[in-house]
């Protein structure tokens, strides 16, 4: 089903503020200003996580993060391997409070691009959002991909379907997650004034 690239702005990462609450474990989810006394009231009563026996195919195995979490000892004193895979569901799922997640938004992207690029665009979003989900989920004092930079991708990702560009939008944004996780970089080296002028596409001034 196709829709505009303004309802795709307006369900993905596109939150303004990052609202961390003492409820919450290790992360948290960006939420629309707008959203932010619903938040104050469920974050106390959170869904608590499905059975790992129902882990969706949607997204690469259980055991891929399973490894990439016990070989990370900075992060075992912080966060359980239970909590870690929570929020690995979460950046891909949704949950209660921000229902939107990885999987909705490939599948949004993919319904705006052309019949013939879309099984390319897919893989690529595919990979991008297991380099993202692997450091996101990671307690949010030591993680390199934060909540900011998903609201700033989700605009460059919009932005540029807009543009005819977002094939080359993914590739830069899998490149820069990597260069994040890998320590080459720093999450504030990332600005829409950065992407416009890799992309070629204007950006409105929102972070």
């Amino acid at each position: 089903m196709q829709q505009s690239a303004h309802g795709l702005q307006h369900r993905t990462f596109v939150m303004r503020e990052t609202i961390h609450s003492p409820a919450q474990r290790g992360n948290s989810i960006a939420l629309p200003l707008a959203a932010l006394a619903l938040h104050l009231l469920l974050s106390a009563c959170a869904m608590a996580p499905r059975p790992d026996s129902e882990w969706p195919d949607g997204i690469p195995p259980r055991d891929y993060f399973i490894e990439r979490y016990r070989s990370d000892a900075a992060n075992h004193d912080l966060q359980s391997e239970r909590e870690y895979l929570t929020w690995v569901r979460r950046f891909y799922e949704g949950w209660e409070i921000y229902p939107f997640g990885w999987l909705d938004m490939q599948k949004d992207v993919i319904g705006l691009i052309a019949a013939d690029q879309a099984d390319a665009a897919l893989e690529k979003l595919r990979n991008a959002g297991r380099i993202i989900a692997t450091d996101w989920a990671r307690h949010n004092t030591i993680h390199r991909i934060t909540t900011k930079l998903l609201a700033l991708w989700g605009e460059v990702i919009e932005v540029a379907l807009g543009d005819g560009k977002a094939d080359a939008a993914i590739e830069l944004i899998t490149e820069d997650a990597q260069d994040l996780v890998e320590g080459e970089t720093k999450p504030e080296n990332y600005d829409p004034v950065y992407y416009e002028s890799r992309l070629g596409i204007y950006m409105e001034e929102l972070f």
